[in-house]
């Protein structure tokens, strides 16, 4: 597998994510003590037949020099990953330049029009709906997400709504509050209320997508201290 088989067109300008399969330390030129390897982000300005280039703010890529990372790239819309190995090509300034060569098949983690992730954040509900506040379903109401995306979410059981619904919503995201309007497409005592986002505004949608890809990488990385601790 290689970029010039086209697997790779349209990468240019993405955001992609390096993160280290092992956090042992490794020695660094010009640290005092080793370093432990962390993901680092940054974006690709190249593809050719051998590599993908990688431009990277954060010294710590220096760490990465070397060694085997999952490379993650925020396609909008889908989520492309595979193992590459990592070569610092300008490591004496900001921007790092990286060269990263594949070396493992890539797995599209996601085909739907926004990446949905398992993230918990509070959630708040205030029925819009006229015609349902004639029905008895009115009010606010609370919850917490147990998925999300930019296209609607799965939150914990929510007694007292009803299925087409429409809701303002609150999320409470770690950047801040992000209100949308929402359908409600089922939602029952004994099981998870389900949600359609309606209209939503491209600020917000970008906030939504960090949030789950900073939750899905933060998941990650708790799995590499468990496996180097085990």
């Amino acid at each position: 597998m290689s970029p010039d088989q086209g697997r790779f067109d349209g990468l240019v300008n993405i955001r992609v994510t390096l993160t280290p399969t092992s956090t042992a330390p490794v020695e660094v030129e010009g640290a005092d003590a080793p370093v432990a390897p962390v993901a680092v982000d940054g974006w690709t300005v190249g593809v050719s037949p051998a590599a993908l280039r990688i431009e990277v703010e954060d010294a710590a890529v220096l760490a990465l020099d070397g060694r085997t990372v999952v490379a993650d790239f925020h396609d909008p819309g889908r989520l492309l990953r595979f193992l590459a190995e990592v070569e610092v090509l300008v490591r004496d300034r900001a921007p790092y330049v990286v060269a990263i060569r594949p070396a493992g098949e890539v797995e599209e983690i996601q085909r739907r029009n926004f990446v949905r992730a398992r993230v918990e954040v509070p959630v708040e509900l205030e029925v819009v709906d006229p015609a349902a506040h004639a029905g008895g379903c009115k009010g606010t109401y609370e919850s917490v997400s147990i998925d999300l995306s930019a296209g609607g979410a799965r939150l914990a059981p929510v007694e007292g709504l009803v299925g087409g619904v429409e809701v303002r919503v609150r999320l409470g995201l770690p950047s801040g509050e992000a209100v949308v309007d929402a359908e409600v497409l089922e939602s029952r005592p004994d099981g998870f209320c389900r949600l359609r986002f309606l209209d939503v505004k491209e600020g917000i949608a970008t906030r939504i997508t960090k949030c789950v890809f900073d939750a899905e990488l933060e998941r990650r990385r708790a799995a590499m201290r468990q496996a180097d601790e085990a």
